[in-house]
């Protein structure tokens, strides 16, 4: 399978965040995290400009863009006697002339792809638990045994990931000289990760919070309800629980509190009640079974262009995911990370994680916001690519002086 992904915000990424990073003059090496590397869009755009001795770090909870792209490299390796390069969309070129392609989209196979044997890492165990419920509702002692018992068993789930989820880490030399280096795992593991090939601070951190087209054309994630799908919504499907079986694990409430919380959705108890009384009888395990009970629960469009199916399929995603647990963990952890004077630069696509990474920045006395306003996507931009319509980039920089 190859890369259908485009990257959003391209122009702003590399114009307002990377070349700032570049033209400081007399610059030395230089480091930066891609925390989001899906089809290496942005990663291998970023490659082009850095040049010998710098390193480029991309890391993905979604093992899948990871293992693609290292077998797209085995691959052109094993056709060929010589170097070779690969174009981000896993097509093998000539490495003669060492050029990147017209998109700048290649890679030296140069590197050999490792397995960072013995170092476990679960993305997932690097955050604290919490129970998904409306954060202003008072529960009773049955509901408070309910949530211990989860956490107990997420707890319990997340030391197994923890002994048996390793990096995997690839290592190349790009065409422009610097070094690439990935990971499969959250980008909260980053200390973990710099620590792993000898570096404490990084000088720029990008971090794409959308999904990607590769994703939701996946047949067997369900993260679009436009196709008959698995009901899965996990990034790495090795790890945690699937949204059909977490519907199964929660009460009526808890869900109804997920689709308020996450998914804004004003209708959320019909629809909790709906999804609860369907899994008595016959278990929802399928992405269209779920859109069709909400369908039925909401008929037509009531979220003017958007379908009724979103928002409810928008906060399964991130409970099971526990997206925003990842992005408050980052925006607490990037700063110290940041060499003084680097750039932190986030692309969020909804107002709960939008409002995370808007409040951090201005908050932390580590960050200058750079960005006053959120830079969001031109109108050729959208036309081009629509699901840039909701994309806003903030960027920060890591403070000379703390707390000035």
């Amino acid at each position: 399978m190859t890369s259908i992904h485009l990257p959003v915000l391209l122009e702003p990424i590399l114009c307002e965040w990377l070349d700032s990073l570049l033209s400081a003059p007399d610059r030395g090496p230089i480091t930066i995290v891609d925390g989001t590397f899906g089809g290496g869009g942005h990663s291998l755009q970023i490659a082009r400009r850095l040049k010998e001795g710098d390193t480029l770090i991309g890391i993905d909870r979604d093992p899948l863009p990871i293992e693609r792209f290292i077998k797209s490299v085995a691959s052109a390796n094993q056709g060929s006697g010589s170097s070779t390069a690969v174009t981000a969309d896993g097509q093998a070129v000539s490495a003669d002339s060492q050029a990147v392609s017209a998109e700048g989209q290649a890679v030296s196979a140069a590197g050999q792809a490792v397995s960072a044997a013995g170092q476990a890492v679960s993305a997932e165990g690097q955050l604290e638990t919490s129970s998904v419920t409306g954060s202003s509702q008072k529960r009773d002692d049955r509901d408070d045994r309910d949530d211990r018992d989860d956490r107990d068993d997420r707890n319990d789930r997340n030391d197994r990931n923890d002994r048996e989820e390793r990096w995997v880490e690839y290592s190349a030399v790009l065409p422009s000289g610097c070094r690439l280096v990935l990971s499969c795992a959250s980008y909260c593991a980053l200390p973990e990760i710099l620590k792993e090939i000898g570096q404490s601070q990084v000088h720029g951190i990008l971090l794409d919070l959308g999904l990607s087209s590769d994703q939701l054309d996946d047949s067997q994630r369900g993260f679009s309800f436009r196709l008959d799908a698995p009901l899965d919504l996990r990034f790495n499907p090795t790890l945690g629980i699937s949204a059909s079986d977490w519907l199964l694990k929660h009460s009526e409430q808890q869900i109804a509190d997920a689709i308020y919380q996450y998914g804004e959705e004003r209708f959320s108890r019909r629809i909790a009640r709906a999804i609860v009384e369907r899994n008595r009888t016959d278990p929802i395990t399928t992405s269209k079974e779920l859109a069709d009970l909400i369908h039925r629960v909401i008929p037509g469009r009531i979220h003017g262009r958007v379908d009724s199916a979103t928002r409810t399929f928008q906060a399964l995603r991130i409970a099971v995911n526990r997206e925003l647990e990842h992005v408050q963990r980052a925006m607490e952890l990037m700063p110290a990370l940041l060499a003084t004077e680097g750039l932190f630069a986030v692309i969020s696509f909804h107002s709960l994680e939008d409002r995370i990474v808007k409040h951090a920045m201005r908050e932390d006395p580590m960050l200058e916001v750079v960005t006053k306003k959120p830079i969001v996507a031109s109108d050729a931009e959208v036309d081009e690519n629509p699901r840039s319509r909701s994309a806003k980039l903030r960027i920060a920089r890591r403070a000379s002086e703390i707390g000035r």
